[in-house]
């Protein structure tokens, strides 16, 4: 905003430009806030459900695990019952497991990552806001 003070006081750009710039800048900040506050609500509510989601993988995982171990051990008549469901199986237990470090990635990737993305945003906006830069 201080820049933008600057802009206002002394550039050498007509009224009409001025108020325009005043206008976009507000819409711009606004987006930008609200995109923000979106972030952060869905980093929450992804870190809030994401352990638990990422406790239900883990425990598919382990409950897959669980029969692969019982069938070999006791010779129990349940799946897996060729080298195809046992293929299927470990790429369960992977894919659980996986999902479930991946869940609690998100809300990190989304706090950190994204926030940049939507301060560069933000800056790109303003830039052009203010005739700085120019659309292609």
């Amino acid at each position: 905003w201080e820049y933008f003070k600057l802009y206002l006081k002394y550039y050498k750009v007509s009224l009409f430009r001025k108020i325009l710039s005043v206008i976009l800048v507000l819409i711009e900040s606004i987006i930008c806030t609200i995109l923000q506050g979106i972030n952060y609500i869905l980093a929450f509510i992804i870190a809030y459900l994401g352990y638990y989601i990422a406790y239900l993988f883990a425990l598919i995982g382990g409950l897959l695990i669980m029969i692969i171990i019982a069938k070999l051990l006791f010779n129990l008549n349940i799946p897996p019952y060729s080298i195809a469901d046992y293929a299927l199986f470990i790429i369960g237990i992977v894919l659980s497991l996986s999902l479930g470090a991946i869940m609690n990635q998100i809300p990190n990737f989304l706090i950190n990552k994204v926030s940049v993305l939507i301060s560069k945003l933000n800056m790109y906006l303003f830039k052009l806001a203010i005739g700085y830069g120019k659309l292609n």
